[in-house]
């Protein structure tokens, strides 16, 4: 509809327009139609008379320009409704697109990962198992886990558990910080979503045939307020936030198992220390 009144509004000042030329036109041969056309005046008596048009010039000039100013003015009007709708569009569009990847968002059952945690020890089965868990939750082609160490002063991140990737037994993948995509994302420490993977960054390979996936997710892993490791994910399927809320969820568990453990076991190896000091300390009394 606003459109519409646009569309007016420039046929308007179009017609607007067009009449005041033809206005102006009329106004200059008025003196030579009143003495030439109906002979109401002589020559002599226009000369006399010369004033009364010059006024009547004036006075339709500025009618004109005030016209004219009053429909330029209602198109801009009209101009700044449109992009007022066209702006609350977008952010109905936007609404709506953020309802729909909440809608089409895959969600985790946390128990499943609990699961998996409780029946294996060995870190790295854990972490494999837990990857594998969800990548085919989220329908994923490709997954990588990925742990945070030091290669003298380098700081590095190596993949130490893998999903469907064509890798040796012995063949690892590792970045330094803010090396390509897992790298940038350990020194940030901010998750990363992508919806155009670049061709040949990563392929999924099957006995049909290989293809660059569509979607990548890499989001980083926290021990507190430290840095684990780097989740990446790539799938032809979407990856949202909530994907990626589910998989920094996962490895969470991964994490305070691991730290845990670590934090129990160091806590009894000091116990033990203790009473074997006061068992020293006794004896050699």
């Amino acid at each position: 509809m606003k459109f519409e009144y646009r569309k007016l509004s420039i046929v308007l000042i179009a017609i607007y327009s067009a009449c005041m030329i033809f206005t102006a036109y009329e106004l200059f041969q008025l003196p030579d139609d009143l003495v030439y056309g109906s002979q109401v005046l002589s020559a002599g008596d226009l000369k006399a008379t010369g004033f009364v048009f010059v006024k009547l010039y004036v006075v339709v000039g500025i009618t004109m320009i005030v016209g004219m100013a009053a429909l330029a003015t209602s198109l801009n009007k009209k101009s700044s409704e449109v992009i007022y709708v066209e702006k609350k569009k977008s952010a109905s569009e936007q609404s709506s697109k953020e309802d729909e990847e909440n809608i089409n968002s895959h969600t985790l059952d946390i128990s499943a990962v609990k699961d998996i945690i409780a029946s294996e020890s060995d870190k790295d089965k854990l972490a494999k198992e837990i990857l594998t868990h969800l990548c085919k939750h989220l329908d994923a082609g490709i997954g990588a886990f990925y742990t945070t160490s030091k290669e003298g002063d380098k700081r590095i991140v190596e993949m130490q558990a893998s999903y469907a990737l064509i890798l040796g037994e012995s063949e690892t993948i590792k970045f330094e910080y803010g090396e390509g995509l897992v790298g940038q994302v350990a020194l940030e420490e901010k998750t990363l979503i992508i919806d155009d993977i670049p061709e040949g960054y990563v392929k999924i390979v099957s006995g049909l045939g290989s293809a660059t996936p569509t979607h990548l997710l890499v989001v980083p892993v926290k021990n507190g307020d430290s840095l684990y490791g780097v989740v990446e994910i790539a799938s032809f399927t979407n990856l949202g936030k909530a994907d990626a809320e589910m998989v920094a969820a996962a490895f969470k568990q991964l994490t305070q198992k691991l730290f845990g453990t670590a934090k129990t076991t160091k806590k009894t190896a000091d116990t033990k220390e203790v009473k074997e000091g006061d068992l020293n300390k006794k004896g050699g009394e």
